[in-house]
């Protein structure tokens, strides 16, 4: 039997473990109590002193946590586990664990200055790419890139260094379907003053080596930010993030282009408020797309945009989501059912400077809802948040889905939470 759209509220958090620990020990004690009061599951873990309530949706398969690190992107791999990213000052790691949590290998890569990576991809031949920037410009005045192959195992393939005083960041790969790779990202022209208001969204094609094929850039005078890109059903790509090109502060920008980079057409959106880029694009079943990003109001509240459209880039819906607190999108995933998932932090301060000043690094928020945008159920994390920029919410294969956050310690250490999740979990 399944309980189905139950809104889910959790008071509490989840227990924390050991760095990799899927298995309780032995000399914990659980009680489980589940009640169905109309119609509405809850089920209370009592595990060393620590209380966690579900009403409904989902509940917790496993949860890892990872001491003195930040959290990167996290894909899930072919033979249903998962490789994420985890950051340090001068290097990164790569933790690839089966789907039980159970760690499989790790691996740590080191370079000259302070690396961040942007994108990890799991490929079809099932290696990984994984793309990187120097935080830091060299005593030459540019820019490194770096697109790195590797095996399933994490061991390097092959390395592409990309130099360049004009590109300022790739921040997402895709395997296109006719071989290669199509990377996104954003370019300042030499001519301009090497701000995020002269950027322009950059698009390029590499080979299945590495090697450029060509590059294409789309924006006009102003501030032109791309964060998402995805292969399109025709061959083509869509690329989404934000403009102030166009007239009005901000607006959305959705840009559609064939397999060569020439640009098809292009739609904005939004009202007179200030938009965060739109964070991420996904094609629909019927050839339209979906974005997903942050809206801010001119009192500073913000919260989850969601918007459909039809298959030329015209809105077909919107919907916003949040409360009084001031809401950031972080990432977007669809869901099995045609719905979808998106995540991101609650901030309760008045505005970014109070939350600086308070180490308020927002608490996560995890939102389902229908295929028309209604909101089916919604989770808050109390000490843990999710990183701006990564890809930090995935679908499974098993219908499941994977989180990847940072834990908000009271000691200003770092530590990195992975929890697995099932939806509409069965009665026992």
């Amino acid at each position: 039997m399944k309980i189905k759209n139950i809104k889910q509220i959790i008071r509490g958090w989840f227990p924390t473990e050991p760095k990799v620990s899927n298995n309780w020990s032995k000399n914990k004690t659980i009680i489980t109590i589940s009640v169905l009061i109309s119609f509405s599951l809850i089920v209370i873990f009592i595990i060393n002193s620590s209380i966690m309530v579900f009403v409904g949706a989902y509940h917790v398969l496993w949860t890892q946590n990872y001491e003195g690190l930040e959290a990167g992107d996290v894909v899930e791999t072919s033979d249903r586990g998962i490789v994420f990213v985890l950051h340090s000052l001068g290097s990164y790691q790569l933790v690839n664990t089966d789907e039980s949590g159970n760690l499989v290998w790790n691996q740590t890569y080191s370079g000259t200055g302070r690396r961040s990576t942007s994108s990890l991809i799991e490929c079809l031949d099932g290696g990984l790419i994984l793309a990187s920037r120097s935080e830091t410009n060299f005593d030459d005045g540019y820019h490194y890139h770096w697109l790195t192959k590797l095996d399933n195992s994490g061991n390097m393939v092959w390395n592409q260094t990309y130099r360049s005083n004009e590109l300022r960041e790739v921040i997402t790969v895709v395997e296109v379907s006719d071989g290669g790779f199509a990377l996104g990202g954003q370019i300042f022209p030499l001519e301009t003053n090497n701000t995020l208001l002269d950027s322009d969204f950059w698009l390029a094609k590499v080979d299945k080596s590495g090697n450029m094929l060509w590059n294409k850039t789309y924006g006009g005078a102003h501030g032109d930010v791309c964060l998402s890109l995805i292969e399109t059903s025709d061959g083509g790509f869509a690329l989404a993030g934000h403009t102030a090109s166009f007239g009005k502060i901000f607006d959305y920008w959705l840009v559609k282009t064939d397999r060569f980079g020439n640009m098809l057409w292009n739609q904005t959106y939004g009202e007179e408020i200030h938009r965060q880029p739109a964070q991420q694009v996904i094609e629909t079943s019927e050839g339209g797309f979906v974005l997903a990003s942050t809206t801010m109001q001119l009192d500073g509240n913000m919260d989850f945009w969601f918007a459909k459209t039809d298959k030329n880039g015209n809105l077909v819906w919107k919907k916003t989501y949040g409360e009084e607190n001031r809401e950031r999108l972080i990432s977007l995933v669809s869901s099995s059912d045609g719905g979808f998932v998106l995540v991101g932090n609650i901030y309760e301060g008045e505005n970014e400077e109070d939350d600086f000043r308070n180490n308020n690094f927002g608490k996560g928020w995890l939102v389902k809802i229908d295929e028309s945008g209604n909101m089916v159920w919604n989770q808050t994390y109390s000490d843990t948040s999710f990183s701006v920029g990564s890809n930090t919410l995935i679908g499974t294969s098993d219908r499941g889905y994977v989180l990847l956050g940072n834990k908000n310690l009271t000691d200003k250490t770092n530590e990195v939470w992975v929890a697995k999740i099932e939806e509409e979990p069965k009665l026992r």
